[in-house]
């Protein structure tokens, strides 16, 4: 059994809910409704998942005052935030490494002795870490980088050189922050590398998933706003600007010098062509490619991207081509048909 245990009306007052069933009934995880055991405690924040309560077997469910349940609950206004409590309050604890520097980890600079540095992790000289910030093993941190406080750096996790980290920061496994952004020139036949010698700038509370990439800027910062949160295997290119509280899903590709306002949301594969500008509130559907600027708050979709509404009409009308197709052979063969005899009229002096 796990070491959490929550009764009920425990869980109620966590949750600034009221429970609804026996107060003392013993909690001690939290499941969805197709997988949670006897022991835990679920959510349904809709209507159409009621079918799915017959066949749980969670003892319990968070749900709202608009859905009966003929079962023990905690009856609170935002299931779905609720039900996000609950899994920090089950969660269990992180394994980090202690504070202090692990023998296998080369650090060439002075930390402060709240940073957890873990096995085999590399920190440059002339390297600043802010208090409580976690290191896992196997991370590189190049000289003259900057990492704030109460930061998380997963394993495998590369920092280069120059790079500037806020507060807060969760950076996944694998991602890599400040690699060069990718610029040649043709010379005499030859690609000719381009040095990126900027850096990047990544503000507090930014969430970076695994295998992302955010390159150096050429002069100057590739820059994340505050509050932005990175999807795995996103890609950003040089000098590119993105703005506070923006979501980027994943396998998303920013070419270079493009420039997103603030919450602005992109979805899955999304590719922005260079130096576009996305304005604020700005919602881009997934599999879109943006080679053109978007004005604050619009939606837009498709290959090149343009309004959601136009999106939708012309995919409904291609959906209704074949069946056009179909009216138009007829409606030609009847006009044919009259012509002939029309034409045979004519002939016969009629």
């Amino acid at each position: 059994m796990p070491d959490k245990k929550y009764s009920l009306k425990q869980l109620a007052e966590m949750l600034t809910g009221e429970p609804a069933g026996p107060h003392d009934l013993e909690i001690y995880g939290v499941g969805d409704l197709a997988q949670a055991d006897e022991n835990q405690i679920s959510f349904i924040a809709d209507k159409k998942y009621l079918p799915q309560l017959s066949q749980t077997r969670a003892c319990a469910v968070v749900t709202s005052p608009q859905i009966k349940v003929e079962m023990p609950a905690i009856i609170v206004q935002r299931p779905d935030l609720a039900f996000a409590k609950l899994l920090e309050i089950f969660a269990p604890p992180l394994p980090h490494p202690p504070p202090g520097k692990h023998p296998s980890a080369v650090v060439e600079a002075t930390l402060d002795p709240t940073v957890a540095v873990g096995a085999n992790c590399y920190i440059g000289p002339q390297t600043l870490i802010g208090p409580n910030t976690v290191i896992y093993p196997n991370v590189y941190i190049g000289p003259n980088a900057k990492i704030g406080k109460d930061c998380l750096l997963w394993p495998g996790v590369v920092i280069r050189e120059r790079v500037i980290i806020g507060d807060r920061v969760i950076i996944h496994p694998n991602a890599c922050i400040g690699a060069d952004g990718f610029g040649y020139n043709l010379i005499e036949g030859k690609h000719v590398k381009i040095n990126h010698i900027g850096t990047v700038i990544v503000e507090n509370d930014v969430e970076i998933g695994a295998g992302a990439c955010i390159d150096r800027a050429k002069a100057g910062a590739t820059t994340i706003g505050f509050g932005s949160k990175i999807d795995n295997l996103v890609q950003i290119g040089h000098n590119v600007t993105i703005g506070p509280n923006s979501i980027l899903v994943g396998h998303v590709a920013i070419a270079g010098s493009a420039t997103l306002g603030a919450y602005v949301v992109l979805g899955g594969k999304v590719g922005v062509r260079e130096h576009v500008k996305i304005g604020d509130k700005a919602k881009v559907a997934a599999y879109s490619l943006i080679s053109k600027n978007v004005p604050p708050g619009l939606v837009v979709s498709g290959i090149p991207a343009i309004e959601n509404h136009d999106y939708l009409r012309q995919q409904a009308s291609l959906r209704r081509l074949p069946e056009l197709a179909v009216k138009v052979t007829e409606l030609t063969k009847k006009i044919n048909e009259l012509e002939q005899t029309i034409h045979n009229l004519k002939r016969s002096g009629a």
